[in-house]
């Protein structure tokens, strides 16, 4: 949410409050932590598409690990850069975006990427669970 953070901790419990009264919430956020905050069940939407669903413990025991780190290099070659964090054992991927930042994910779970994932949202819901 885009507000103060005393308004957004008042919006969120307040939320919270009407799905423990049994309201269904659909909501779409970027962060885990609302979801895990709100949400019984996530699903991850990547191109209009769920690619993956289940409760937000699930869903960090199977990405949990990964991270995705965007790097400005601010003198020097930042295609260097990308070479050299290809070579890196827990780096799972590496992008040059248009911008010049150098885009890296890592897993220190030797787990899954979710790169493209990253693209999407997280939509969760109070399905019972």
């Amino acid at each position: 949410m885009g507000v103060d953070p005393i308004a957004r901790r008042d919006t969120m419990n307040t939320i919270r409050e009407e799905v423990r009264r049994g309201l269904t919430v659909f909501l779409t956020t970027q962060f885990l932590e609302d979801a895990e905050y709100l949400c019984g069940r996530v699903a991850v939407i990547f191109g209009g598409r769920i690619i993956w669903e289940g409760t937000p413990p699930e869903l960090k025991d199977a990405y949990g690990g990964v991270r995705l780190v965007d790097v400005l290099v601010g003198s020097g070659d930042p295609g260097l850069l990308a070479g050299r964090m290809r070579g890196v054992k827990s780096v799972t991927e590496v992008a040059m975006k248009p911008d010049g930042k150098v885009r890296i994910w890592a897993s220190d779970q030797g787990g899954r990427s979710v790169s493209s994932s990253t693209k999407g949202g997280i939509l969760g819901s109070n399905l019972g669970a």
